[in-house]
């Protein structure tokens, strides 16, 4: 029965993608979003049903699993729900193209740019080196043991994490600023080559995807805002691109580089799903217990409180802490996803009021960003928001990434600040 109905879930996301594209919007935040949803949830899960696919089994209770395919079935229809109650609010009014192509900016702002992003390839470099260093990544070991396991307990490595999320936004800043002062055709040709090459050594320095995957989202945004005929031609490759990418490299970070295949590659990555695993846990553990009633986003707020002033502090990640504290002891993280942060903080309903919560933002944002005036300004703004569009499905609405895209918006508003006084410069566009 539920098979049936997570296959309609897959349909009606196919039939947003092309409700997306017909209206003009390739990888918006909303898809974006529903994907992870998809790939994360509902995929798996017919996966499961149809083949011999399996998932983690530390905590899956059979008892449980109406429970939890129900929490599913809530959380994507309370998504959807929230995306097109936001797009009722959607502005009308056309916006003319002559201030469409302005990019502000000036010299201090570009100096401020690349000195952060300077301090950002450092906390790479240095978290590099508390995971053991390149042969660590490459062939996932360290001092006998996973270099998955010494990066999180890598000394520092939650602020160097948080630094390393600079990265996309100031390469960004850098590259609009150069592309509108330098108008030379062979400049298009350089930046793609750099940007390219600086996305695979990011990859490489920050042992994560996440800012692989934003480099790669702005970049096609850039194409979006500046050529749309291009954008549409190259929408229905560059996610499949970037999946089997993205497949590939997390099965060099698991199993490492000597074992690595594309066919194996794909196993891993699907078998490192622990969403469902983790969700039964919470499911299991909250019957004997309390509700946690949304605490969890306390942790926002502690983190920003340097322990020099609040030397009793208490750790942040709480629904780790709680609902796993052994491996929080140790420092290590699960991947709750929304399905479990909603159900742990009040049930099902939890699910359907934060999922609603999700889907009707993004929405908001995504309107904003598409009728924004000045389309290369929107395109700083995303690298705020295209990180949390999947990362909210997939670790969490509130924790460590919420942060990281707070550092982002700081960091956007200096270079905005530093720039008030520069020129706006235009330059020229496809569509």
């Amino acid at each position: 029965m539920f098979v049936v109905l997570h296959i309609v879930n897959l349909i009606l996301f196919l039939m947003y993608i092309q409700y997306e594209y017909k209206h003009k919007r390739y990888l918006s935040l909303t898809m974006i979003m529903l994907a992870a949803f998809s790939i994360l949830y509902t995929l798996p899960l017919i996966l499961e049903s149809l083949f011999s696919f399996q998932f983690r089994s530390f905590y899956v209770n059979e008892s449980n699993e109406i429970i939890y395919n129900l929490a599913v079935i809530i959380s994507f229809y309370s998504l959807l729900v929230g995306i097109f109650l936001g797009k009722a609010f959607q502005k009308k009014e056309k916006i003319g193209e002559e201030k469409s192509n302005y990019f502000r900016t000036s010299k201090i702002s570009l100096i401020l740019s690349f000195f952060l992003l300077a301090i950002s390839f450092f906390a790479a470099y240095s978290s590099l080196m508390n995971s053991g260093g390149l042969l660590s990544i490459i062939f996932s070991e360290y001092a006998g043991g996973d270099y998955l396991q010494a990066r999180v307990l890598g000394k520092g490595s939650g602020v160097l994490g948080l630094l390393i999320w600079l990265i996309p936004v100031n390469l960004l800043f850098i590259f609009l600023s150069l592309r509108a002062y330098i108008r030379y055709k062979f400049f298009r040709t350089l930046i793609v080559s750099t940007l390219i090459f600086l996305a695979i050594a990011s990859y490489i320095l920050l042992t994560a995807r996440h800012n692989l995957i934003t480099l790669f989202l702005l970049f096609y945004y850039y194409i979006y805002f500046t050529c749309k005929k291009t954008a549409k031609r190259v929408f229905f490759v560059a996610p499949i691109i970037g999946l089997l990418v993205i497949s590939l490299l997390q099965g060099v970070r698991v199993s490492g580089a000597e074992d690595i295949e594309i066919s194996k590659s794909m196993t891993i990555f699907l078998e490192s799903l622990e969403h469902k695993d983790v969700t039964h846990k919470i499911i299991a553990q909250v019957e004997e217990e309390n509700y946690t009633y949304f605490a969890h986003v306390q942790d926002v707020f502690i983190f920003f409180i340097p322990r020099a002033f609040w030397a009793e502090k208490p750790r942040t990640s709480y629904l780790n802490n709680l609902f796993f504290p052994d491996l929080a002891k140790g420092g290590s993280e699960k991947a709750f996803g929304i399905v479990a942060e909603g159900y742990a903080a009040l049930g099902l309903l939890g699910v359907l009021l934060l999922s609603f919560f999700v889907g009707m933002f993004f929405s908001l944002i995504q309107n904003y960003i598409y009728n924004s005036k000045n389309k290369t300004k929107a395109l700083m703004y995303l690298a705020i928001f295209i990180p949390l569009s999947y990362i909210s499905v997939r670790t969490g609405v509130f924790g460590k990434h919420l942060i990281g895209s707070i550092l982002i918006f700081i960091n956007i508003k200096l270079l905005f600040l530093l720039s008030k006084k520069g020129k706006n410069i235009s330059y020229e566009n496809c569509n």
